[in-house]
Protein backbone atom coordinates (compact mmCIF):
# COMPACT_ATOMS: atom_id res chain seq x y z
CA UNK A 1 0.00 0.00 0.00
CA UNK A 2 2.92 2.27 0.75
CA UNK A 3 3.14 2.92 -3.15
CA UNK A 4 0.09 4.66 -3.32
CA UNK A 5 0.77 7.34 -0.80
CA UNK A 6 4.28 8.10 -2.56
CA UNK A 7 3.41 10.32 -5.06
CA UNK A 8 3.80 14.37 -3.85
CA UNK A 9 0.17 14.50 -5.41
CA UNK A 10 -1.42 12.46 -2.67
CA UNK A 11 0.72 13.64 -0.07
CA UNK A 12 -0.58 17.04 -0.76
CA UNK A 13 -4.30 15.70 -1.28
CA UNK A 14 -4.46 14.12 1.98
CA UNK A 15 -2.77 17.67 3.82
CA UNK A 16 -5.62 19.32 2.10
CA UNK A 17 -8.66 17.15 1.44
CA UNK A 18 -9.11 15.08 3.99
CA UNK A 19 -12.17 15.60 6.63
CA UNK A 20 -11.38 17.17 9.74
CA UNK A 21 -12.16 14.16 12.04
CA UNK A 22 -8.83 13.64 14.24
CA UNK A 23 -9.34 16.97 15.95
CA UNK A 24 -12.99 15.69 17.01
CA UNK A 25 -11.30 12.58 18.18
CA UNK A 26 -7.93 13.76 20.11
CA UNK A 27 -10.92 15.78 21.93
CA UNK A 28 -12.67 12.67 23.53
CA UNK A 29 -9.42 11.22 24.11
CA UNK A 30 -8.08 14.15 26.37
CA UNK A 31 -11.72 13.91 27.44
CA UNK A 32 -10.99 10.47 28.61
CA UNK A 33 -7.43 10.58 29.60
CA UNK A 34 -8.53 13.63 31.61
CA UNK A 35 -5.52 15.82 30.39
CA UNK A 36 -5.66 18.80 32.26
CA UNK A 37 -2.22 20.05 31.40
CA UNK A 38 -0.02 19.52 28.46
CA UNK A 39 2.04 16.47 28.82
CA UNK A 40 5.79 17.10 28.08
CA UNK A 41 5.72 14.38 24.74
CA UNK A 42 3.62 12.59 22.65
CA UNK A 43 3.88 10.74 19.53
CA UNK A 44 1.83 10.15 16.45
CA UNK A 45 2.40 6.58 14.88
CA UNK A 46 1.82 6.43 11.30
CA UNK A 47 1.07 10.10 10.63
CA UNK A 48 0.64 10.61 7.02
CA UNK A 49 0.51 14.15 6.05
CA UNK A 50 0.41 15.24 9.80
CA UNK A 51 -3.68 15.65 9.84
CA UNK A 52 -3.42 12.98 12.75
CA UNK A 53 -0.44 14.43 14.52
CA UNK A 54 -1.67 18.24 14.56
CA UNK A 55 -4.07 18.17 17.05
CA UNK A 56 -2.32 16.61 19.47
CA UNK A 57 -0.31 20.17 19.93
CA UNK A 58 -3.29 20.75 22.06
CA UNK A 59 -2.31 17.75 24.45
CA UNK A 60 1.57 18.45 24.36
CA UNK A 61 4.40 20.57 24.59
CA UNK A 62 5.94 18.35 22.34
CA UNK A 63 4.83 16.39 19.44
CA UNK A 64 6.76 14.32 17.43
CA UNK A 65 5.13 11.90 13.54
CA UNK A 66 6.80 9.21 12.55
CA UNK A 67 5.54 7.64 9.34
CA UNK A 68 7.59 5.05 6.89
CA UNK A 69 6.27 7.07 3.67
CA UNK A 70 9.04 10.41 2.86
CA UNK A 71 6.57 11.99 0.62
CA UNK A 72 4.44 12.15 3.42
CA UNK A 73 6.78 13.68 5.71
CA UNK A 74 7.78 16.12 3.60
CA UNK A 75 3.97 17.46 3.20
CA UNK A 76 3.36 16.71 6.91
CA UNK A 77 6.42 19.08 7.63
CA UNK A 78 4.22 22.15 5.94
CA UNK A 79 0.85 21.08 7.38
CA UNK A 80 2.08 21.49 11.01
CA UNK A 81 4.74 23.07 11.19
CA UNK A 82 5.49 22.62 15.37
CA UNK A 83 5.49 19.20 15.27
CA UNK A 84 9.07 16.91 14.77
CA UNK A 85 8.15 14.59 11.76
CA UNK A 86 10.66 11.50 11.19
CA UNK A 87 10.85 9.19 8.69
CA UNK A 88 11.05 5.93 10.31
CA UNK A 89 9.39 2.29 11.11
CA UNK A 90 6.86 1.57 14.28
CA UNK A 91 8.60 -1.08 14.68
CA UNK A 92 11.98 0.55 15.44
CA UNK A 93 10.74 3.95 17.28
CA UNK A 94 13.63 6.59 17.08
CA UNK A 95 13.31 7.28 20.84
CA UNK A 96 15.05 6.85 24.23
CA UNK A 97 13.56 4.75 26.96
CA UNK A 98 10.18 6.06 28.84
CA UNK A 99 10.58 9.70 26.94
CA UNK A 100 7.52 9.48 25.95
CA UNK A 101 3.93 10.14 27.78
CA UNK A 102 1.01 9.71 25.19
CA UNK A 103 1.43 7.40 22.17
CA UNK A 104 -1.36 7.62 19.21
CA UNK A 105 -1.93 5.56 16.24
CA UNK A 106 -4.75 6.35 13.89
CA UNK A 107 -5.80 3.54 11.85
CA UNK A 108 -1.62 3.03 10.93
CA UNK A 109 -1.30 -0.74 12.84
CA UNK A 110 -3.25 -2.41 10.50
CA UNK A 111 -0.17 -2.59 8.32
CA UNK A 112 2.15 -2.69 10.68
CA UNK A 113 4.20 -5.80 12.53
CA UNK A 114 2.53 -5.62 16.11
CA UNK A 115 4.78 -8.69 17.49
CA UNK A 116 8.02 -5.79 16.67
CA UNK A 117 6.09 -3.16 17.34
CA UNK A 118 3.81 -3.49 20.84
CA UNK A 119 7.76 -3.95 22.72
CA UNK A 120 8.75 -1.09 21.32
CA UNK A 121 5.93 1.38 22.44
CA UNK A 122 6.38 -0.81 25.77
CA UNK A 123 9.63 0.32 26.03
CA UNK A 124 9.44 3.99 24.80
CA UNK A 125 6.38 4.56 27.28
CA UNK A 126 7.23 6.66 30.35
CA UNK A 127 5.48 4.84 33.17
CA UNK A 128 1.89 5.43 33.76
CA UNK A 129 1.53 6.57 29.71
CA UNK A 130 -1.14 5.14 27.59
CA UNK A 131 -1.13 3.78 23.97
CA UNK A 132 -4.69 4.89 22.31
CA UNK A 133 -5.12 3.38 19.37
CA UNK A 134 -8.79 4.81 16.82
CA UNK A 135 -9.81 4.88 13.29
CA UNK A 136 -12.48 5.60 11.41
CA UNK A 137 -13.80 4.63 8.20
CA UNK A 138 -14.80 6.05 5.27
CA UNK A 139 -17.58 8.81 5.46
CA UNK A 140 -20.37 6.91 3.27
CA UNK A 141 -23.74 8.21 4.42
CA UNK A 142 -25.71 11.13 5.75
CA UNK A 143 -26.84 11.40 9.32
CA UNK A 144 -30.40 12.12 7.64
CA UNK A 145 -30.95 10.26 4.07
CA UNK A 146 -29.93 7.10 2.92
CA UNK A 147 -28.65 8.74 -0.86
CA UNK A 148 -24.84 8.96 -0.02
CA UNK A 149 -24.78 5.26 0.71
CA UNK A 150 -26.95 4.53 -2.22
CA UNK A 151 -23.96 6.49 -3.95
CA UNK A 152 -20.80 4.72 -2.24
CA UNK A 153 -22.14 1.41 -3.14
CA UNK A 154 -22.10 2.44 -7.00
CA UNK A 155 -18.45 4.42 -6.53
CA UNK A 156 -16.96 1.08 -5.21
CA UNK A 157 -18.11 -1.28 -7.92
CA UNK A 158 -16.94 1.82 -10.41
CA UNK A 159 -13.58 2.18 -8.67
CA UNK A 160 -12.65 -0.71 -6.28
CA UNK A 161 -10.42 -0.52 -3.68
CA UNK A 162 -7.32 -1.86 -3.79
CA UNK A 163 -6.12 -5.31 -2.67
CA UNK A 164 -3.57 -5.11 0.69
CA UNK A 165 -2.55 -6.70 3.47
CA UNK A 166 -3.85 -5.15 6.31
CA UNK A 167 -5.04 -6.72 9.12
CA UNK A 168 -8.87 -5.63 11.04
CA UNK A 169 -8.15 -3.82 14.08
CA UNK A 170 -10.89 -3.41 16.46
CA UNK A 171 -10.71 -2.90 20.39
CA UNK A 172 -11.77 -6.61 20.90
CA UNK A 173 -8.70 -7.77 18.59
CA UNK A 174 -6.04 -5.58 20.22
CA UNK A 175 -7.26 -6.49 23.89
CA UNK A 176 -5.89 -9.55 22.43
CA UNK A 177 -2.55 -8.79 20.47
CA UNK A 178 -1.41 -6.27 22.41
CA UNK A 179 1.38 -7.81 24.04
CA UNK A 180 2.84 -6.28 27.59
CA UNK A 181 -0.71 -4.26 27.37
CA UNK A 182 -3.90 -4.21 28.62
CA UNK A 183 -7.29 -2.60 27.48
CA UNK A 184 -8.50 -0.48 29.97
CA UNK A 185 -11.65 1.08 27.94
CA UNK A 186 -12.59 1.69 24.41
CA UNK A 187 -15.07 3.59 22.71
CA UNK A 188 -17.39 2.93 19.42
CA UNK A 189 -18.62 6.24 18.03
CA UNK A 190 -19.93 8.12 15.17
CA UNK A 191 -18.09 11.63 14.22
CA UNK A 192 -20.34 13.66 11.92
CA UNK A 193 -18.37 16.23 9.64
CA UNK A 194 -20.24 18.98 7.43
CA UNK A 195 -19.19 18.95 4.42
CA UNK A 196 -20.63 20.41 1.05
CA UNK A 197 -20.12 18.70 -1.88
CA UNK A 198 -16.88 20.36 -3.21
CA UNK A 199 -15.42 19.13 0.21
CA UNK A 200 -16.35 15.91 -0.26
CA UNK A 201 -15.39 15.73 -3.79
CA UNK A 202 -11.82 16.50 -2.86
CA UNK A 203 -11.74 13.73 0.51
CA UNK A 204 -12.90 11.14 -2.42
CA UNK A 205 -10.04 12.27 -4.26
CA UNK A 206 -7.78 11.06 -1.93
CA UNK A 207 -9.00 7.96 -1.38
CA UNK A 208 -7.40 4.39 -2.37
CA UNK A 209 -9.92 3.43 -4.74
CA UNK A 210 -8.90 6.49 -6.59
CA UNK A 211 -5.50 6.14 -5.84
CA UNK A 212 -5.46 2.56 -7.26
CA UNK A 213 -7.68 3.68 -10.33
CA UNK A 214 -5.28 6.23 -11.62
CA UNK A 215 -1.91 3.88 -10.92
CA UNK A 216 -3.83 1.42 -13.55
CA UNK A 217 -5.21 3.90 -16.89
CA UNK A 218 -7.61 6.39 -15.49
CA UNK A 219 -7.02 10.22 -15.45
CA UNK A 220 -7.76 12.41 -12.70
CA UNK A 221 -9.95 14.46 -14.63
CA UNK A 222 -12.38 11.94 -15.96
CA UNK A 223 -12.36 10.63 -12.15
CA UNK A 224 -13.20 14.45 -11.38
CA UNK A 225 -15.77 14.44 -14.17
CA UNK A 226 -17.63 11.17 -13.08
CA UNK A 227 -17.39 12.25 -9.38
CA UNK A 228 -18.89 16.01 -10.01
CA UNK A 229 -21.52 14.59 -11.93
CA UNK A 230 -23.32 12.14 -9.59
CA UNK A 231 -22.60 13.69 -6.42
CA UNK A 232 -24.43 16.47 -7.38
CA UNK A 233 -27.79 15.22 -7.17
CA UNK A 234 -26.71 13.59 -3.82
CA UNK A 235 -25.38 16.62 -2.26
CA UNK A 236 -28.09 19.01 -3.79
CA UNK A 237 -26.34 21.94 -3.61
CA UNK A 238 -26.72 21.54 0.35
CA UNK A 239 -24.53 20.96 2.99
CA UNK A 240 -24.86 17.70 4.68
CA UNK A 241 -23.39 15.83 7.72
CA UNK A 242 -21.12 12.89 6.57
CA UNK A 243 -21.02 10.06 8.92
CA UNK A 244 -17.25 8.65 9.44
CA UNK A 245 -18.03 5.38 12.22
CA UNK A 246 -15.33 5.60 14.72
CA UNK A 247 -13.41 3.83 17.22
CA UNK A 248 -10.85 4.73 20.21
CA UNK A 249 -9.01 1.98 22.30
CA UNK A 250 -7.21 3.06 25.24
CA UNK A 251 -4.07 0.59 26.40
CA UNK A 252 -1.93 0.79 29.43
Amino acid sequence: MEELFASPAMAAGYALARPAVHPHIISRIRAMLKIATPLPNTLDIGCGAGLSASPLTTLAECVYGIDPVHAMVRQATLAAPSVHFITAAAEALPFPEKSIHLITAAGSLNYTNLDAFFPEARRILTPGGALVVYDFSQGSRFSNSPKLEEWFDIFRKRYPAPPNCSRPLSPSILAEMAAGFKLSTSEEFVTSIPLTVSAYLEYIMTETNIAHAIRNGATPHEVRAWLGSSLGPVFNNQTMDVLFPSYTAYLK
